[in-house]
This record gives structure tokens, sequence and C-alpha cells, in this order.
């Protein structure tokens, strides 16, 4: 049997065992951390580009269990 996976408008077609093996060496979450990572550096950038400071919530309104 045929796996096919579209990534990145690549289409890839695997047998099951390749399949198994991508999913059992991480291949899936290194896309998930790649991705989260441009994410982030996008938002750094974004961030510098309009001036805008990093938004800190106030103190006395996080520690309300004291």
């Amino acid at each position: 049997m045929c796996v096919c996976c579209v990534c990145a408008c690549v289409c890839v077609c695997a047998s099951t065992q390749e399949a198994d093996d991508i999913i059992e060496i991480g291949y899936l979450n290194a896309l998930f951390v790649v991705a989260r990572s441009i994410g982030l550096v996008g938002h750094a950038l974004d961030q510098k580009r309009l001036q805008q400071p990093l938004y800190r919530h106030p103190w006395d309104d996080v520690l309300y269990t004291s």
C-alpha cells in the first residue's frame, strides 16, 4: 500500500513502513518546530519594525495565590 504525503507542495509516495519510519524518527515534530521558530522570529521582527515593546502583565494580577 502506498501512502501519499503532501508537504510544501511536494508529493511524496512512501510505503507504509517508510511512513512509520518518518513518524518514528520525529520528522513531523521537526516540521512543527521549524514552523514555530519562523513564527517567533517573524513576531520579534514585527515588534521591532513597529517599535512596540513586549507586553508584560502586572505582577499583582498574576500572583493571585498569595
